[in-house]
């Protein structure tokens, strides 16, 4: 959920260090329509699980999938370290399996 903050001062951070902005939550429009010129992919995922499923087919070696809240989720999860725990749990899941489809061929 948005503060009224101003997320043009991310778009030059954006575009220097970013693949992708996967974007979720009641904010995501603000944030892309801030970070629209930068060059950068913003993808709507609508909830984590999807931007983390997103970012994992993505990936490759080296890169960083980083959780980074620009807005509370209020909409979503009932504090920060619920999100924060979930966004964890997703990536030891998909850490899990993906070291389980590279142990199996895939």
């Amino acid at each position: 959920r948005g503060k009224q903050q101003d997320f043009a001062p991310l778009a030059p951070l954006v575009a220097e260090r970013c693949k992708a902005v996967y974007l979720i939550g009641e904010a995501a429009e603000e944030l892309a329509a801030a970070l629209e010129g930068t060059g950068v992919p913003l993808l709507p995922a609508g909830d984590l699980e999807r931007a983390v499923a997103g970012a994992r087919a993505a990936a490759v070696a080296g890169d960083v999938v980083l959780l980074s809240p620009a807005c509370a989720s209020y909409d979503q999860y009932a504090s920060f370290e619920a999100r924060g725990e979930h966004f964890r749990a997703l990536v030891r899941g998909a850490s899990t399996s993906r070291a389980a489809s590279i142990g199996e061929g895939g």
